[in-house]
């Protein structure tokens, strides 16, 4: 079957309703199985990335296994309907291990290994999970609750999948249930639309990153089960691999790459292409904005398109995902949705109709129904039936959307709205800056202003002061100085702690950040990382993972825009 075909008969299968689902349902553990009996000896899972080059596993090996580690799963005392903590790993049993508790009708629950204390400890308190699995280095199942304990939790409805967390703040937990059926319907429509801008169905999907949540899990090796590819774990993508990297892609015949902006940003400083590429890989973008520029340039050096894609967790997969221009190159926009609707709303409450701009909303089938346990935050969420996405959007009269920022990363001066995507964008086009990260600031005397992180090229000559004259010249308006040193460095523990998210147990309250060379390693950051985690999950800072976070070197600066009186200016480059 076509997935174009499969994706409208999954839709007809399933009719969702706010807060209840009646379904005929197809679930993830029915497609593995279904395609261990189909093809049982083709591959499903190819590694390439240590410790484990070389090995595949079929289809039939994957629900040959997934019915092993469910029959250990309940040797080990879990129960069906469990809620179990799995621990994200590289590893050949993570799916398996997904499968043997969906043989049980259970639900897992995603923990990334490397989440700080504070944060798997609010997760686990609020989701009350009935085990914690862990596969690396060795499989260990952990019983955390006794089953009377759990009763007055026992919320998740039937036919939960998953439970992926998008922020684990002890204050506001944000978790979401990702439904076998739902999560089906989503992927079904997301791999139809890229069929239809690829023509034929990947056999091969590379995955080139860490399996560290519900996003990687889902765009490679959920995707790749309905659309019945493989998925080839290729060596995580980083300083060492980009240089190699598309020469790896083509030896393994990859059909499809999801990149991340920075992962883009370094195969375009690093990467080299490929010597007798045979296939085209259809090449998709998401989880951050993808500048222009960036897309551009990955145009100019490799020769492929790259589509610019967008979705969130509560709308179970990426739903928009660009389009190519007459030369096969992607364009800047996400196009128009696949599967789910799509609206503005203004600053005025009200929808915005034909070309325009506001916040953008999202409606459908396969949009949640909520935060689990947290009714304020789901009330905030949507706005009627409507999802509130957060991000604003540009419509044109194509009815294609652009996506123009975050609504909360905005800040008021003088009676205006700037953002910060746009202050990152105006100094992203001065020849000479490498990398850019607007940061909003609240000034001790009250107000708001904007700060902006600065990687330069080496050897570029480019200082604070002639940023400063540019983004003048290009933005107007208000007055652009530069922080001092000392001042920067005074305010680096609270940046760090209150905008990064850094856990206060990861660094000593105490320290001296310069003589431990904490703030040096920070500032070596990749910014273009640095301000995903920024906007995202928390950044943790330990001993051990400092020596990667140092092995970027360059020049950055802290440019402030600034009021003309305002006591802060000065200048600081950090090496």
């Amino acid at each position: 079957m076509k997935l174009d075909s499969l994706a409208m008969a999954c839709c007809g299968r399933t009719t969702i309703r706010r807060g209840k689902a009646h379904t005929n349902m197809m679930n993830l553990l029915d497609i593995y199985t279904a395609l261990a009996c189909e093809r049982p000896d083709e591959p499903a899972l190819i590694f390439e990335r240590e410790p484990y080059v070389g090995m595949r596993l079929s289809w039939a090996q994957l629900a040959a296994r997934g019915e092993e580690l469910s029959l250990q799963l309940a040797a080990a005392g879990i129960g069906r309907q469990s809620l179990c903590a799995v621990e994200l790993a590289d590893h050949p049993d993570t799916v398996p291990l997904l499968l043997g508790i969906w043989r049980l009708a259970g639900t897992a629950l995603l923990v990334d290994p490397k989440w700080g204390v504070s944060v798997r400890r609010s997760v686990y308190s609020h989701s009350w999970p009935d085990a914690s699995i862990t596969l690396d280095p060795e499989f260990t199942v952990s019983l955390l609750n006794a089953p009377s304990s759990k009763d007055e939790y026992a919320d998740l409805p039937e036919g939960a999948a998953l439970l992926a967390y998008t922020s684990g703040s002890t204050g506001d937990p944000k978790g979401i249930v990702i439904p076998h059926d739902r999560l089906v319907t989503a992927i079904y429509a997301a791999a139809a639309a890229i069929v239809r801008h690829r023509g034929v169905a990947p056999k091969y999907i590379a995955c080139s990153m860490r399996l560290s949540g519900y996003g990687v899990l889902i765009i490679h090796y959920m995707w790749a089960a309905c659309a019945g590819a493989a998925v080839v774990v290729l060596p995580e993508l980083n300083l060492r691999t980009a240089p190699g990297y598309w020469q790896t892609v083509a030896d393994h015949d990859i059909d499809q790459i999801f990149l991340v902006p920075p992962l883009v940003e370094l195969l375009n400083q690093l990467g080299a292409p490929a010597q007798g590429m045979r296939k085209v890989p259809t090449c998709i973008s998401g989880s951050a904005p993808l500048s222009q520029r960036t897309q551009q340039e990955f145009h100019r050096r490799f020769g492929l398109g790259l589509l610019n894609a967008y979705g969130l967790t509560e709308s179970m997969c990426p739903s928009f995902f660009g389009e190519y221009d007459e030369r096969g190159m992607g364009r800047n926009t996400f196009g128009s949705p696949a599967l789910l609707k799509a609206q503005l709303r203004d600053g005025n409450g009200t929808v915005v109709e034909g070309p325009g701009e506001g916040e953008l909303e999202l409606s459908g089938p396969v949009v949640f129904d909520g935060y689990y346990r947290n009714k304020h935050a789901t009330e905030a969420a949507f706005h009627g039936c409507w999802l509130r996405t957060g991000d604003l959007f540009r419509r044109d009269e194509q009815g294609r959307y652009w996506i123009v920022g975050r609504l909360k990363n905005v800040v008021m001066k003088g009676g205006h709205s700037i953002y910060l995507d746009e202050v990152e964008s105006a100094a992203f086009e001065i020849d000479g800056i490498h990398e850019v990260a607007g940061v909003p600031l609240h000034l001790p005397a009250g107000g708001e202003d904007i700060g902006l992180l600065v990687r330069f090229v080496p050897n570029s000559g480019l200082t604070c002061a002639v940023v400063a004259a540019e983004l003048r010249q290009r933005l107007g308006g208000g007055q652009m100085e530069e922080l001092t040193e000392e001042v920067f460095i005074k305010r680096a523990r609270t940046f760090f702690y209150e905008v990064a998210g850094v856990e206060s147990a990861s660094l000593d309250p105490d320290a001296d950040l310069i003589e431990s060379g904490i703030l040096d390693s920070l500032l070596l950051i990749s910014f273009l990382a640095f301000i995903e985690n920024l906007r995202g999950s928390p950044l943790d800072i330990t001993p051990e993972n400092l020596p990667a976070i140092s092995s970027l070197r360059g020049a950055y600066a802290f440019v402030r825009l600034q009021k003309p009186d305002d006591e802060l200016c000065g200048s600081f480059n950090g090496a």
